[in-house]
């Protein structure tokens, strides 16, 4: 899997589960999830430190704004393609699923301000 960051800090890549895209040069909706795994704990909780409480709402004009709580708003890297003003929208409990392979599972979503 190509590198995936956001915000400078890596996301540990598994795979991209779900990209919801609509719109190319005006981009109206972008949402992805992504399934990750890493050894690391460290690179959960440095994901989990960039989330907060996000909402989004459909404007009018087509255009997705979201609002965050404690989030951070940054540059994500995903497939080789840049997207600027996403926010991580979910991130869900990091789970060790074999304790003998000391792999932490978790899925992390991001959504993008096309409001701006």
């Amino acid at each position: 899997m190509t590198p995936c960051t956001f915000c400078g800090v890596t996301v540990p890549c598994r795979e991209i589960t779900r990209i919801d895209q609509l719109g190319t040069v005006t981009m109206y909706r972008f949402e992805c999830t992504v399934a990750c795994r890493t050894a690391a704990y460290a690179e959960y909780t440095a994901l989990a430190a960039l989330s907060g409480i996000t909402g989004k709402t459909v404007l009018l004009n087509g255009k997705v704004s979201v609002q965050t709580l404690g989030g951070t708003s940054g540059t994500l890297v995903l497939g080789g393609m840049t997207y600027t003003n996403c926010m991580i929208e979910h991130i869900s409990a990091a789970g060790v699923s074999r304790s003998e392979l000391g792999a932490w599972d978790f899925t992390v979503s991001f959504v993008k301000d096309t409001s701006l």
